[in-house]
């Protein structure tokens, strides 16, 4: 298992920690904004260079942080979707399975149990696909390896619709 898998698990299982940090960060940009534009500067204000300020616009301000927060709101949507297809799976294991899921991910206790760990990053990759067509993200594309050659170039050919 390289580092790249482990760190897809591993995301899988603090998938709560993701999202209550997404909701803290958009209670925090708001205070920040409220913050620093709450009490707009007078027209007649100027820096410590006695140069003019120019305010931004107030509306664009705001328009920017209700961007920012919908498109925060939408990952973190994305997110529960995630947490609860793979805590469905998580119910579906072992106990046995679940200790070593946290034990080996989170703790970096333990031997690794590549069958389960496979499995795991299966089913990671049928709702990372289910993700993305409920929520009509970008797909990546998937080519099953084959022991036979020529099926392996027929299978990429046909992506580019060579054949």
């Amino acid at each position: 298992m390289d580092e790249l898998e482990r760190s897809i698990i591993t995301g899988y299982l603090k998938l709560d920690n993701t999202i209550r940090n997404m909701q803290e960060r958009i209670h925090s940009m708001e205070n920040d904004f409220y913050h620093a534009h709450s009490f707009m500067s007078s027209p007649n204000a100027v820096d410590c260079n006695g140069n003019a300020v120019s305010n931004q616009n107030g509306f664009k301000l705001v328009n920017q942080l209700i961007e920012v927060e919908q498109n925060t709101l939408f990952d973190i949507k994305i997110c529960r979707y995630k947490r609860y297809q793979f805590s469905r799976y998580i119910h579906q294991i072992t106990t046995d399975d679940r200790d070593y899921l946290q034990q080996f991910f989170l703790f970096n206790t333990g031997s690794s149990n590549d069958k389960l760990n496979a499995r795991t990053l299966a089913e990671i990759g049928q709702i990372e696909e289910s993700t993305a067509w409920r929520f009509e993200l970008e797909q990546d594309v998937h080519i099953e390896v084959a022991h036979d050659a020529t099926a392996s170039v027929t299978n990429m050919l046909s992506l580019f619709e060579v054949i």
